[in-house]
C-alpha cells in the first residue's frame, strides 16, 4: 500500500468518526503511520484531501454509471438504473457515507463546494440534465 492510500483510508476512518472540522492532519498521519510532514507534503489542508478523498471515491462510480446507460434510450431506464448503481455504490462503501453526513452536519456549505469541485463533468451528467430540462424524465419517473 502506498502512502497516499495509507492516508487516504486514514483520512476516510477520521472523517467519519469524528468529522473533517474537529480533525487536522496530525491525526490523519498518526493513523496512517506516517510522519505529519509526509501527508502536509502531498496534502496542503484537510480541505484539499478531503477534496481529493471524494473525488477519488465517486470517480468510479461516475465511469460505471455513464458506462452502464450510455447505450439507453429510454430516459426513465437511464435514471433507474443510475439509481440502482449509486444505491448498491453507496451500500458498499459505508465510511464514505458516514464523512458526508458528518460534512453535511459540520458545514454543509463547504461540502457543496468541495463536491462541486470535485466531481467531473461527464455526459451522463449533460444527458440527464437536459432531459429534467425538456421534460422528459421527472423525479416521479425515478
Amino acid at each position: 500500500m502506498t502512502e497516499r492510500q495509507k492516508i487516504f483510508e486514514a483520512a476516510l476512518e477520521v472523517f467519519a468518526e469524528i468529522g473533517v472540522a474537529r480533525s487536522n492532519l496530525a491525526m490523519i498521519a498518526e493513523r496512517a503511520g506516517l510522519d505529519p510532514a509526509a501527508v502536509r507534503c502531498l496534502f496542503v489542508d484537510q480541505e484539499a484531501l478531503l477534496r481529493q478523498v471524494l473525488e477519488e471515491m465517486s470517480t468510479p462510480l461516475i465511469s460505471a454509471i455513464s458506462m452502464a446507460v450510455e447505450q439507453m434510450e429510454d430516459p426513465r431506464d437511464m435514471i433507474r438504473e443510475s439509481m440502482r448503481l449509486f444505491d448498491n455504490w453507496l451500500y458498499d462503501h459505508p465510511l464514505y457515507v458516514r464523512v458526508l453526513h458528518r460534512c453535511m452536519l459540520d458545514d454543509p456549505e463547504s461540502l457543496q463546494v468541495i463536491y462541486e469541485r470535485s466531481m467531473y463533468p461527464s455526459e451522463y451528467f449533460e444527458k440527464l440534465r437536459a432531459y429534467a430540462g425538456d421534460g422528459q424524465i421527472r423525479v416521479a419517473d425515478a
